[in-house]
């Protein structure tokens, strides 16, 4: 069992846990915490570094805003990056960059995330954080606070369950990762990888006959929808896989 602090109070989470997170002294701990998190990389000319940062509204846990904007993080941005997934043989060519988000004295994950890329043209907008919070609540899900030991599964681990269950982080053209207690509906909490891909191609649609070939080829570029996979940080279980939009 591990005890979680949840908004002062102590919820226990009936699972094993791994290694306890530690607080990232200098640079270089929050490097190799970041990169434990990330997981196994297959290529070995990845850069890695870390800065601080002050936590900003769009960088916060869905749910835990309040709790968390204003706190200080360790920011890792890793580059060089090459997503491959078991189940194809394809690779993501939009991100080749992760950034993650530690808390400054705690270690904890609050978000892994590709760099946002407002030069993709095609991405689909991403929603308002309010919004993005109200579609959570919507959808029954509850995030009840970041557990306090290293997950089982890692981000990338995580990332390839999802691809392999239902594709879509193949073809994102941004993914965000969140590393919560989570529970939802008839599920009990448990640490979890809640990760959105964006900028996800929709896939078969309606084509109006004799539509000119640029225009064709437009409509399918810019036709894209968003997806959320959560995946069980212990197990390696999907626990749900939808579209968000």
């Amino acid at each position: 069992m591990c005890l979680v602090l949840v908004a002062g109070i102590l919820s226990a989470v009936l699972t094993a846990c791994g290694p306890a997170f530690a607080q990232p002294s200098e640079a270089e701990s929050a490097v190799a915490t970041a990169l434990s998190l990330i997981g196994p990389l297959d290529n070995l000319d990845i850069e890695a570094n870390a800065t601080k940062a002050v936590i900003v509204k769009q960088d916060a846990i869905p749910l835990m805003m309040e709790r968390l904007t204003g706190n200080k993080a360790w920011r890792v941005r890793v580059s060089g990056l090459r997503l491959s997934f078991s189940s194809t043989t394809r690779t993501n060519p939009h991100i080749s960059e992760l950034e993650v988000l530690l808390d400054a004295e705690t270690g904890q994950p609050l978000k892994i995330a590709s760099p946002r890329v407002d030069a993709i043209e095609l991405l689909v907008p991403f929603d308002s954080f309010e919004d993005f919070e109200k579609d959570i609540i919507a959808s029954g899900e509850r995030f009840e606070g970041v557990p306090p030991k290293a997950p089982k599964v890692s981000f990338l681990e995580a990332l390839d369950i999802a691809q392999s269950a239902v594709p879509g982080p193949v073809e994102a053209k941004g993914i965000a990762g969140y590393y919560v207690v989570y529970t939802r509906l008839h599920h009990k909490s448990r640490p979890a990888w809640v990760i959105n891909s964006r900028g996800v191609p929709a896939g078969p649609m309606s084509i109006p006959a004799g539509l000119p070939a640029h225009q064709l080829k437009k409509l399918q570029d810019t036709t894209t929808m968003q997806m959320r996979h959560v995946v069980d940080a212990e197990t390696g279980r999907v626990l749900a896989a939808e579209t968000v939009r």
